[in-house]
């Protein structure tokens, strides 16, 4: 696995946002304490037919943004915090499946 397609993110105390591009993306993780992560997927290309993103979030908010043309699949849990989908309907007949999994701990998650 090449270093282009891991993506990360780690905000504690702060905001950080990112936009990727150019990268065949495969997996990834979002850790979110006591601040704000936003992830930009939108001009990331999937390598492959699967891509997996593991979730941290306490007493923070996570965005991710994914490609409009990929499926997501939610597995997330919550305690006291809420997970919002919003944005259009997935694709349904995507070739392409981002599989988000993990915890949000009196925090929010959106994906847009």
């Amino acid at each position: 696995m090449s270093e282009n397609s891991t993506i990360n993110i780690t905000s504690v105390l702060n905001d950080v946002r990112r936009k990727f591009d150019q990268i065949d993306f495969e997996q990834g993780s979002v850790i979110s304490i006591l601040g704000s992560a936003d992830m930009d997927l939108r001009g990331v290309k999937m390598k492959g037919t699967e891509a997996a993103l593991a979730l941290t979030n306490v007493l923070g908010s996570t965005y991710i943004y994914p490609a409009p043309d990929w499926h997501v699949i939610l597995d997330i849990t919550e305690i006291a915090g809420t997970v919002k989908e919003k944005g259009s309907e997935n694709p349904t007949k995507s070739k392409k499946t981002l599989r988000i999994t993990g915890i949000t701990v009196l925090g929010d998650v959106y994906i847009r």
